[in-house]
């Protein structure tokens, strides 16, 4: 079984506990904003 480990970097528990997080990386994925490295990562996976 292979464990994907791209995610690594990133904080799941601070974006998720943060609106202001929430709401810039689902604005991100949406294309409505620019986004941040890990947004554009996220978005390319």
């Amino acid at each position: 079984m292979a464990i994907y480990t791209g995610y690594n970097n990133l904080d799941v528990d601070t974006i998720l506990n943060s609106d202001r997080l929430v709401t810039n990386y689902v604005e991100c994925l949406l294309s409505r904003k620019p986004c941040s490295p890990e947004g554009k990562e996220l978005k390319r996976k």
